[in-house]
């Protein structure tokens, strides 16, 4: 399937790709499933934040999981809104044993995961 069939299926967008571009812009928000849930783990600039706060408002996102930004260390307004987990871009680097590394994920539980988009 092609991105733009893939999105209306989704319940998880999950990017792990590279590029200097958005892969998720003004378009391809447009096409996603309401209340799907979105994590960035590859670069910052592949998602267009300000569609994104958007799409947080309208619901077309319900909650995003987010460690890698444009501008890092990130402070902008993903962090006033609490479906929106942030975390720093350096997991690599942290002890296993090291309770401040597990991150809870508000979604747990409550997520029927049927359809990813794996980018």
């Amino acid at each position: 399937r092609s991105l733009k069939e893939a999105l209306p299926l989704a319940d998880i967008i999950t990017i792990h790709a590279s590029g200097e571009d958005a892969i998720l812009g003004p378009r391809e928000f447009a096409l996603m499933k309401k209340g799907a849930l979105l994590l960035n783990c590859a670069r910052g600039n592949l998602v267009d934040e300000k569609q994104l706060l958007a799409a947080l408002e309208s619901g077309t996102v319900q909650e995003a999981w987010l460690d890698c930004f444009v501008d890092e260390p990130y402070s902008g307004p993903l962090t006033k809104y609490p479906q929106v987990i942030i975390t720093p871009h350096v997991g690599a680097t942290l002890e296993m044993g090291d309770p401040s590394a597990h991150i809870p994920w508000s979604a747990a539980g409550k997520w029927k995961w049927k359809q990813w988009i794996i980018l």
